[in-house]
């Protein structure tokens, strides 16, 4: 009984503290809970009858599951498709899926910690390490220009890379399947079409998609022309 908001309100101001770089508890109070922030969010969601505090969303940060952000979100997206909001701008009528690599922080030298990739730099001093946070990330793409995250799988380093030099370390193709699971688990029924660079035109992946019945476009560069060539010949 004492439940008065959704999750969703909470983790959507939680995240409008970090966007509009609001310092602290006591100016989020001041900032987001005003007449004007109110009116424009029920703008896009009606349902929002009030904006909790700050303490409540610090509350939920602290004991939450990080993978009950990724359903919460993932819930959000399926109710905009069931209410069939993106119908205009759908391309081909499937759900386009851009799907890319990035990274996201990168620091020197090799700390015993997992999550960080680790690369080798030559300079003229000699060779030296870095570790990185590498990440493939899938975003709803539409015919308009508009782009809606949807998922974010990490590459990630094994603690056992880090005494086992013959080891491999994670990489953007083995995110790909993990990333294309979860998309599947949770929407098994939709329409996909994935967009993609030409890191994917590759056998493996191609043969993978076709099986699973996803629809696909990659972007071949200029060099690539034979093989451009070759899978037009074949369509």
């Amino acid at each position: 009984k004492k439940i008065k908001h959704k999750i969703a309100v909470l983790m959507m101001l939680g995240l409008f503290q970090f966007i509009f770089r609001i310092q602290s508890r006591r100016a989020f109070n001041e900032q987001l809970t005003t007449p004007c922030v109110i009116k424009s969010l029920r703008s896009f969601f009606p349902e929002i009858d009030s904006i909790p505090h700050s303490e409540t969303v610090a509350r939920l940060l602290s004991r939450i599951d990080v993978s009950d952000i990724e359903r919460s979100h993932i819930n959000m997206i399926k109710k905009l498709i069931d209410n069939k909001k993106f119908q205009k701008v759908l391309i081909n009528k499937c759900f386009s899926i851009s799907i890319d690599g990035t990274q996201k922080a990168v620091r020197s030298g090799q700390h015993q910690e997992e999550g960080w990739l680790l690369r080798t730099i030559t300079k003229t001093s000699g060779k030296e390490y870095q570790q990185y946070v590498y990440v493939l990330e899938a975003n709803l793409t539409f015919s308009n220009g508009l782009n809606i995250p949807l998922l974010t799988e990490y590459c990630y380093l094994d603690v056992d890379l880090l005494t086992a030099a013959q080891a491999k370390q994670d990489c953007e193709l083995n995110a790909f399947y993990r990333l294309t699971e979860k998309l599947k688990k949770y929407f098994p029924r939709l329409k996909m079409m994935f967009l993609l660079d030409n890191l994917y035109a590759c056998d493996g992946v191609i043969s993978y998609l076709v099986k699973y019945k996803i629809s696909y476009m990659i972007k071949l560069p200029a060099k690539l022309k034979y093989l451009y060539e070759l899978l037009k010949s074949q369509k």
